[in-house]
């Protein structure tokens, strides 16, 4: 928010009446509403390029001072994603066989988190009778999540989560160390489309089991 006296002040604006700007200061999410009249503001320029002038001639004093990004600037403007927020992910897998999940999430900043705990089952369409005689049931824990920077709204992701796999068919029962390994796109705070490599391991060998994902997010 750059003022008609020069002083330019970092916000989250709040809302916007006929006569007056609410505004919390950047980064500041639970601090106190502060209030600006309208008359008082030369323009704003939000995070996404777009500006909102309020008084095209102000009076230039001395001080006055272009706009220019401050030195805490995030690229991606989701300030529903704090450092100490959880997110929970509801994923759907998909390839000839179908698949449910879950996943706890930390996200520390708009490039880093933690995929803390979570769990997903697999079964089939028609190769195998169902659910009963076929399933791959996943726990997994303490995983890492990259983001690369983003053209908001959209985010590429990869990820890496270890854990333990139990597998099923008929009256056969395996257990076995096992990975996900995913990469995509968030296309919306809410909404994310990748891949789901699904790697398993014991004594007696590995396979190997690839899905496409749809995760919702809250």
């Amino acid at each position: 928010m750059v003022l008609t006296s020069g002083k330019v002040v970092n916000i989250q604006v709040v809302d916007v009446s006929r006569s007056e700007l609410r505004y919390r200061l950047y980064g500041q999410t639970q601090g106190p509403i502060l209030i600006e009249k309208l008359a008082n503001i030369y323009y704003v320029q939000y995070e996404n390029g777009g500006m909102q002038i309020y008084n095209a001639n102000p009076a230039r004093t001395n001080n006055y001072q272009p706009y220019r990004p401050v030195n805490n600037y995030k690229p991606y403007s989701r300030e529903e994603l704090p450092s100490s927020s959880l997110t929970t992910q509801i994923d759907l897998y998909i390839q000839d066989m179908w698949g449910v999940g879950t996943m706890l999430r930390k996200e520390f900043n708009q490039y880093v988190g933690l995929n803390i705990l979570g769990g997903s089952f697999m079964s089939s369409w028609y190769e195998y009778v169902g659910p009963n005689n076929f399933g791959i049931i996943n726990a997994r824990a303490c995983g890492l999540r990259l983001y690369l920077p983003c053209v908001d709204p959209v985010r590429a992701y990869v990820e890496i989560t270890p854990g333990f796999t139990h597998l099923y068919v008929a009256d056969e029962h395996t257990n076995c160390f096992g990975f996900d390994f995913s990469a995509g796109f968030q296309i919306h705070k809410n909404v994310a489309l990748g891949y789901n490599l699904n790697y398993l391991t014991n004594k007696n060998g590995h396979a190997t089991t690839h899905w496409g994902r749809i995760s919702f997010l809250f």
